[in-house]
C-alpha cells in the first residue's frame, strides 16, 4: 500500500507513510510503541515543492523514445 518508510524515531521500527497523506496533514503511527510521525508545518512547502519536482524528473525519465 505504502511504498515509503520511515524508522520510529522511538524504538526504530519501520513506518510506512505516503508523502501525499503527509501533506494533507494527517499522522501515522508506529506499531512497535504507537508514536505517531506527522508533518511540521514549516517543512510543509519544503517537502510538497520537493515532491513536485521529484514527479517531474519521474516523468521525463520514463519517457518512451518516439
Amino acid at each position: 500500500m505504502f511504498e515509503q518508510r520511515i524508522n520510529c524515531p522511538n524504538c526504530g521500527t519501520p513506518i510506512p507513510f505516503d508523502v501525499h497523506i503527509l501533506l494533507q496533514g494527517k499522522g501515522f503511527t508506529c506499531s512497535g510503541c504507537n508514536a505517531s510521525i506527522k508533518l511540521s508545518r514549516e517543512s510543509k512547502d519544503t517537502v510538497a515543492s520537493s515532491m513536485e519536482e521529484f514527479d517531474k524528473i519521474k516523468k521525463n525519465s520514463f519517457k518512451t523514445a518516439p
